[in-house]
């Protein structure tokens, strides 16, 4: 029998205790570490600390939790199991790592999530991806609300481009319509030219054959009226294009602004708010402007650099969702920005 301390017992809890009541027990054991009348010398209390941040990290974890107990009772040290009678649980061997810090495959255990300084703890995955969900969104809320805000500006500024560009737009769907009304009389006379001929009746293959003709005339004049007109339409959007891209920045300006700016004075976009977790820095200060205008600023402007196009926006959304392959689950974003999220300190919505 191992004489270390459990997890369970680092955190003064017994291994059947719920989620909420091992909480508890950590945030009190921390609080009773951080407490003036603590003997102890100050590295003594960061060594305890970081013990007892580890033993939350895998324990407020369910997958690692499970685990973890499941090695306890391999190695028959599982309090909850245990025989002996003297309430004894070693922590868990270590995994053994490959040279990023990763837990090797087949390893007993799970990796040890990292300590986090000031008694931060990572925001759980769960929590995080609603929180994402809320923040997207918005996000799309305010790329689809911009533009058509600024619409009414636009038409103000470029009337005359404006005004010829519906018109363009319209006589293309009205090209088109001829077309295909063409093409439906030229079926019909080609469906009654092989009438005709099954029947032999020439004055009718004639006429049928005269319908037909006309019709594929028709059509082929609808379609070039309707690609002069798109020509003409793509000339007239040339021309507006610098609205455009104003209405662009505009909507990439107003997204980066609503994920930095709450991120800035209170640590949590709306998103956050709602699941109660929040963004600090690395070192475990307050994230600050700098920092959340270059959290958000790298997903936003890879969005906005391909138009808001699905390839932009899966790009950008890749780069956050990173953090699910990283082992301090920090995103791209995250790594440039020297950010973390976590949970914060008020309960979840």
């Amino acid at each position: 029998m191992s004489n270390e301390l459990s997890y369970y017992e680092v955190l003064g809890a017994e291994p059947d205790v719920s989620r909420d009541e091992l909480r508890e027990a950590y945030r009190s054991r921390v609080t009773e570490l951080r407490a003036d009348d603590y003997k102890g010398s100050a590295e003594e209390r960061r060594e305890l600390v970081a013990g007892v941040n580890r033993a939350w990290n895998v324990l407020s974890d369910p997958f690692q939790r499970k685990r973890y107990d499941d090695q306890l009772r391999a190695t028959g040290d599982h309090p909850a199991e245990a025989g002996d009678g003297d309430g004894e649980a070693p922590a868990a061997p270590p995994a053994r790592t490959t040279r990023r810090g990763r837990a090797a495959i087949g390893s007993a255990t799970p990796p040890t999530p990292p300590t986090l300084p000031g008694g931060l703890r990572l925001a759980e995955p769960r929590d995080r991806g609603f929180a994402m969900l809320i923040d997207l969104a918005v996000l799309a809320a305010i790329v689809f609300l911009v533009p058509l805000a600024a619409r009414p500006v636009i038409n103000r500024t470029y009337p005359h481009e404006v005004k010829r560009l519906n018109a363009l737009i319209d006589r293309e769907d009205a090209a088109n319509r001829r077309a295909d009304r063409a093409d439906e009389r030229t079926t019909k006379a080609d469906a009654t030219i092989a009438v005709s001929k099954r029947q032999q009746d020439a004055a009718g293959l004639a006429a049928a054959e005269q319908r037909a003709a006309g019709a594929r005339a028709d059509a082929r004049a609808a379609r070039h009226d309707a690609k002069r007109a798109h020509d003409d339409a793509r000339r007239v959007q040339r021309d507006l294009a610098p609205a455009q891209y104003a209405t662009l920045g505009a909507s990439a300006l107003v997204a980066l602004a609503c994920l930095a700016v709450p991120t800035a004075i209170a640590g949590q976009t709306l998103g956050m708010r709602f699941r109660g977790i929040g963004v600090a820095r690395a070192d475990g200060e307050r994230v600050g402007w700098g920092g959340a205008l270059t959290r958000f600023a790298l997903p936003v402007l890879l969005a906005a650099a391909l138009l808001f196009s699905l390839p932009g926006l899966l790009l950008g959304l890749g780069s956050v969702l990173w953090w699910l392959r990283d082992a301090k689950r920090q995103g791209f974003h995250d790594k440039l920005a020297r950010t973390i999220v976590v949970e914060s300190a008020g309960e979840k919505a």
